[in-house]
């Protein structure tokens, strides 16, 4: 449905997709939200549009759209929103792929051809009821500017976006999860084999504290090696710990960072669920 050419609002020619191409879209008052959700100014039934998409103010005789933090974005001449962007007539919008053309009021809109200079028009034939199974593009009445445009292919497309999506997710979050188990598993053998060390130089240090005591020399005991035997130069004691620490961190690290995958794949199921059967 068109926009009432007597209302001189800014209004947004649809451009894209084809089969909605030529809809005009009125926006009044000074502050129109777009966007995919129900209670929105002007809906755009699209899958890749956001439900809060953009935001269009007027302030005074300037016109501005701004992004809300939209998924697929906002653009304008083929860049990208960063904030509030005034706009001019002819501007082209794409909201994800649903393309635009911004018009300063609806008197803008090319006149019709007078009767003695238009081309002789074909008799106009009745209408055709479109196939049973032909998708279905409704536009219902435009208060604020309302587009439905959901029909089956696009139903096709979704499902199809949101298979690639998940699986995607799914990927990253089994290479998190690969790599939190090999951290889980390596920090704990570290752990295991610097505790040991630690733990036969602790034994070490006690069993000759014990022999220094029961010894009647007056000789004074040897606490050269009180830190264990060395290797490679450093008393293996002192050398478990550092391990055992080492071990530790990597274990946290790994048990932390199979936590937040976990956490992922429960927002993905969350945020974006399995499409259910398609109803035809």
């Amino acid at each position: 449905m068109t926009a009432d050419s007597r209302t001189g609002d800014p209004v947004l020619v649809v451009l894209a997709p084809d089969r909605l191409r030529g809809q005009r879209i009125s926006l009044p008052g000074t502050q129109v939200v777009i966007g995919r959700a129900e209670d929105s100014d002007v809906r755009i039934d699209d899958p890749y549009v956001s439900r809060s998409h953009a935001v269009v103010r007027r302030q005074g005789a300037q016109v501005l759209l701004e992004d809300l933090g939209s998924r697929a974005g906002t653009a304008v001449n083929g860049h990208a929103l960063r904030g509030a962007v005034p706009l001019a007539p002819g501007d082209l919008i794409k909201f994800a792929d649903v393309e635009m053309r911004f018009d300063a009021d609806s008197h803008s809109e090319q006149k019709a051809p007078s009767p003695e200079n238009s081309p002789p028009q074909a008799p106009m034939s009745s209408p055709v009821d479109p196939p049973a199974d032909a998708a279905r593009f409704d536009v219902r009445d435009q208060r604020a500017g309302v587009i439905s445009n959901v029909g089956r292919d696009q139903r096709i497309s979704y499902v199809s976006y949101v298979r690639q999506e998940r699986a995607s997710f799914l990927r990253e979050i089994a290479a998190t999860k690969t790599r939190a188990r090999f951290l889980v598993w390596t920090g704990l053998i570290v752990f295991t084999i610097g505790f040991a060390m630690a733990g036969f130089a602790v034994l070490q240090t006690l069993a000759r504290i014990n022999d220094a005591l029961g010894d009647p020399s007056p000789a004074p005991p040897d606490f050269s090696d009180f830190y264990g035997t060395p290797i490679l130069g450093i008393p293996s004691g002192l050398l478990g710990f550092g391990l055992s620490g080492i071990g530790s961190m990597l274990l946290v690290f790994g048990i932390a960072l199979h936590v937040v995958a976990s956490a992922r794949r429960r927002r993905l199921d969350r945020e974006l669920p399995q499409p259910h059967p398609a109803p035809w």
